[in-house]
């Protein structure tokens, strides 16, 4: 489990400042969970890809 003071946990809770890839595909490996990007958080691009740095702020 995350908590707030884990460098880990900055990007949940900062994900408007992600942005999210909610479409497009890597290829087929793994499946369509590992390799389709879908609104939230998917395989490809995780939460999604950095707008500045405000997602990596505690």
């Amino acid at each position: 489990m995350h908590t707030s003071g884990c460098p880990a946990s900055f990007p949940h809770a900062h994900t408007s400042a992600l942005y999210d890839v909610a479409g497009g595909s890597d290829g087929s490996r793994g499946g369509t969970c590992l390799c389709t990007g879908t609104t939230g958080c998917d395989g490809p691009s995780g939460l999604g890809v950095p707008n500045g740095t405000a997602a990596f702020t505690g």
